[in-house]
């Protein structure tokens, strides 16, 4: 059952619809007066081939969540003014979807992006959001010729993301903070020491965060050879069988991103013999994995090591027949070769 928006300002409480309908009445009483109510599929899919079959035999959970469609940048409308006849020539405006975000959220962000969602003559569209996330993350490593090395860890937060990160670290209590910053930097390698403070820019768009530590031993030093495995990556996270008897599904969680790693080699370094290849591995049906390797020489002598891997991957249906394929591609780009390098130092 629905409550009227008085009914639930008055109250203090209502479900999802109860609030989005209060929140409506509100957007109206401030003159904007074209938010409208949009069911949106309530199962995790986005393409609409996976979509069809539940289509062609509706459940009626199918689309039981609601979102608030508000125009972005929306005007006032003024009295007297007919705020259904938009310009002829005007373009389609972008939209603000409330009611699955909180305070943290930019607006023009939600987690919903992509989903599927009915629209009022009883087709299907889609959820547009203005500022999308786009994972991406940076290792910048200072290495010299005895192993040491200077990692510094660099993350931007973007889109849906944004919101999530923001809520994180204004949320966090200072000793957890301490201790959350311990974590990370034992995350990078063992024997990781802190090399200055865990910084969180939750102020600005895209929002980013940074942390630095030493390593006494990070590549391995074995006569005139160094080399450090950063290890390979497997994007689907395939580690089974080789065969399957029923179709395998790969949902759209997580499935787009960008990372780099910038390896400063040492101002000794005679020849880089190792380094991840530059190859890009199509998953069929799936979207594809580039990994790219440039070797450039800074100005201070230092040669460096530029891997920028890019997943683009998105939902789909491996048929059975074809899953052995997809595991050989994911142990192909779990291969040390794609996360090793080893250099030749100069004689002394």
């Amino acid at each position: 059952a629905l409550s009227a928006p008085d009914v639930t300002l008055r109250d203090g409480y209502g479900h999802k619809a109860d609030r989005l309908l209060l929140l409506r009445a509100l957007l109206e009483g401030a003159g904007i007066a074209d938010a409208e109510l949009v069911p949106v599929c309530a199962a995790d899919i986005e393409d609409p081939a996976i979509l069809a079959p539940f289509l062609d035999h509706p459940s009626a959970g199918l689309f039981s969540d609601l979102l608030l469609r508000v125009p972005a940048s929306p005007q006032p409308v003024a009295d007297g003014a007919d705020s259904s006849a938009p310009e002829a020539d005007a373009p389609a405006a972008a939209s603000w979807w409330l009611g699955d975000t909180d305070q943290y959220a930019k607006l023009g962000t939600t987690p919903s992006a992509d989903d599927p969602i009915l629209l009022a003559d009883g087709s299907l569209g889609a959820i547009r959001a203005e500022f999308a996330a786009e994972p991406y993350g940076r290792t910048e490593i200072v290495l010299d010729a005895d192993g040491s090395a200077r990692i510094e860890v660099i993350a931007r937060y973007t889109g849906s993301e944004w919101g999530a990160f923001r809520k994180q670290y204004l949320e966090m209590r200072p000793e957890d903070r301490r201790r959350h910053h311990l974590e990370l930097v034992g995350a990078i390698a063992r024997g990781a020491v802190a090399d200055g403070p865990l910084v969180t820019d939750t102020e600005t768009y895209p929002g980013r965060r940074t942390y630095a530590a030493t390593v006494a031993d990070y590549a391995v030093r074995d006569g005139r050879m160094l080399y450090r495995a950063f290890g390979g990556l497997n994007p689907l996270g395939i580690t089974s069988a080789l065969a399957r008897e029923n179709d395998f599904y790969i949902g759209p969680q997580n499935r787009e991103s960008v990372s780099e790693f910038d390896i400063a080699l040492p101002p000794e370094t005679a020849r880089v013999l190792i380094a991840p290849p530059s190859e890009t591995v199509e998953f069929p049906g799936l979207g594809s994995v580039e990994c790219a390797t440039k070797r450039t020489i800074a100005a201070d002598g230092r040669p460096h090591v530029l891997v920028r891997r890019t997943i683009r991957l998105h939902e789909g249906i491996v048929p059975a027949d074809a899953y052995g394929t997809l595991v050989l591609l994911s142990q192909r780009l779990q291969h040390s070769r794609f996360g090793t390098v080893l250099v030749e130092l100069k004689e002394p």
